[in-house]
């Protein structure tokens, strides 16, 4: 009888020692979060861009991606900063972190930003705040009619010479609109 509890003590033993060990090195434990109990209602983009940007995106980097950087949808806020302080601080930072351009042409070396491309949704852009914006930060910024078709190499053309205008001088223009 003595031999049977034994054995039943070194079954128990071997149980409870492979249940610990199991623990050690199992996968972590699982951090409590925040959000823990809430499913986010998010699925992932198909693309980022639309078919219209998509192709400007292709034609550019087909033809200037040997010279510059190449990134779509950047925020305006990563662009550009406030210059000054300023009283209105708080609704300059959300004017431009709520708003994007298409594709951002960059210098290879330093991704310092060179001109803000846009495809335009409509033709005025009388209230364009991103135009304004960039403006105010001397960046070029070309901005595309979906409507008007520019052949590969005059889009590349146009935006060398412009940027070529802007690094000789800086007389250039300060913002530039293309319809």
């Amino acid at each position: 009888m003595t031999l049977f509890w034994l054995a039943v003590s070194f079954v128990c033993g071997i149980i409870v020692a492979s249940l610990l060990w199991r623990r050690e090195i199992g996968p972590p434990p699982k951090k409590e979060s925040s959000f823990d109990g809430v499913s986010f209602p998010f699925d992932k983009r198909e693309t980022l861009l639309n078919e219209g940007e998509l192709v400007l995106y292709r034609t550019l980097q087909r033809e200037l991606a040997k010279e510059y950087l190449i990134l779509p949808k950047v925020r305006l806020g990563e662009i550009v900063q406030l210059n000054r302080k300023s009283s209105r601080e708080h609704f300059y930072k959300n004017l431009v972190q709520s708003r994007h351009v298409d594709l951002l042409l960059c210098d290879r070396e330093s991704i310092a930003p060179i001109m803000a491309i846009q495809v335009a949704e409509k033709d005025d852009h009388e209230h364009d705040v991103t135009f304004d914006v960039l403006k105010s930060a001397e960046l070029l910024y070309l901005r595309l009619s979906p409507k008007k078709v520019i052949a590969p190499s005059e889009l590349a053309f146009l935006i060398s010479e412009a940027v070529r205008a802007r690094r000789k001088r800086d007389t250039g223009p300060k913002a530039q609109v293309l319809r």
